[in-house]
């Protein structure tokens, strides 16, 4: 009562593969070339794209230091927002909030450049006058 066909030996691939071991030999008869394909999938599962916002909370941080204080508080406050949604999962709010808060670190950072950029020129400015005015001094005296 045997159910299951009979298996032969696979065929010499010897012939059709030159770069094969020479000791390597394979038999199979040409009336058992029934072919089993066997396919497994993994069954799909839809992740949606979780999008991670920055919280620029280093950019924000930076610019409280060293930039235009007033707006860097503003910016600082929005980083604190964008975490706090994200870590809520409110993808939309951390989206508005992340764009605010490098926006107004954007604009602090440029205050920041503009104030620090005048007072040098206003310094250098000074120092000159002050410097021609004595030089001019001591020459008439």
């Amino acid at each position: 009562m045997d159910h299951y066909p009979k298996q032969m030996p696979p065929p010499d691939y010897n012939a059709f593969y030159s770069n094969s071991a020479p000791g390597a030999h394979f038999h199979q008869s040409p009336a058992a070339s029934q072919h089993t394909v066997v396919i497994n999938t993994q069954p799909r599962s839809m992740m949606t794209p979780q999008s991670t916002y920055k919280d620029y909370m280093a950019f924000s941080i930076a610019s409280l230091i060293c930039c235009c204080f007033p707006i860097a508080i503003a910016a600082l406050i929005f980083s604190c927002k964008t975490r706090e949604d994200l870590n809520q999962g409110d993808v939309t709010s951390a989206a508005v909030d992340s764009r605010m808060a490098f926006n107004l670190n954007m604009a602090a950072l440029g205050v920041g450049i503009a104030i620090h950029v005048s007072w040098i020129i206003y310094v250098i400015y000074f120092l000159v006058v002050i410097n021609s005015i004595t030089s001019s001094y001591n020459y008439n005296g």
